[in-house]
């Protein structure tokens, strides 16, 4: 009966703290959570205005983007002093320049 109770005690309490866990980090962006403190992290999305179109890169991966209008992929080949540089899986390479606020426009 004390080894029973016992066990009970311990499933409580994993219970309890696996609650807890879920309850201080239901608002949190796991991407933030994982990041190391006092590293930077490269930005999780850009405002893209190109002469044919208007959209939205979103990271998918370590080096990887996909446009909202049309689902089309691309490579980030560089991203740094404000020039955000892609290859196409379909398309070519074609470099943006961005402001702070990660809004960029094709850089002719």
């Amino acid at each position: 009966m004390k080894k029973i109770l016992i066990l009970l005690v311990i499933a409580c309490l994993g219970l309890g703290s696996g609650v807890y866990v879920a309850h201080q980090t239901k608002s949190k962006n796991l991407v933030q959570m994982f990041a190391a403190k006092g590293k930077t992290t490269a930005p999780i999305s850009w405002t893209v205005k190109h002469p044919n179109w208007t959209g939205k890169f979103t990271k998918t991966g370590e080096n990887r983007i996909v446009l909202n209008t049309n689902g089309d992929g691309a490579t980030i080949i560089s991203n740094k002093d404000g020039l955000l540089t892609v290859k196409w899986d379909r398309w070519g390479t074609e470099t943006f320049k961005c402001d702070n606020k990660n809004s960029c426009t094709l850089k002719k």
